[in-house]
């Protein structure tokens, strides 16, 4: 498990735009520099971000459709199979 500030900065640069894990695993290797003021001790799991880490991280970040199957612009009764010429 990681450091939980850790995990906030991975969902607060993936809604600023950071997308791809090679750039998200640079700006956390420096904000883990920040916290630490310097390298993490290796041993430290809370710190040490795999590739793994940071796209589940990032998947968990995504913003999920609230239902995919549904059309936002069709009314309620058409998606449902009434026919409104009936």
């Amino acid at each position: 498990m990681i450091d939980p500030r850790v995990s906030g900065r991975i969902k607060e640069l993936y809604h600023q735009g950071v997308h791809t894990i090679q750039e998200m695993r640079l700006h956390i290797n420096g904000y883990i520099h920040e916290i630490c003021g310097g390298p993490p001790d290796p041993c430290n799991a809370r710190f040490r971000v795999d590739y793994r880490t940071l796209r589940n991280h990032m998947d968990i970040a995504r913003p999920k459709p609230l239902n995919p199957k549904r059309p936002k612009d069709l009314p309620d009764d058409v998606i449902a199979g009434a026919s409104i010429h009936t």
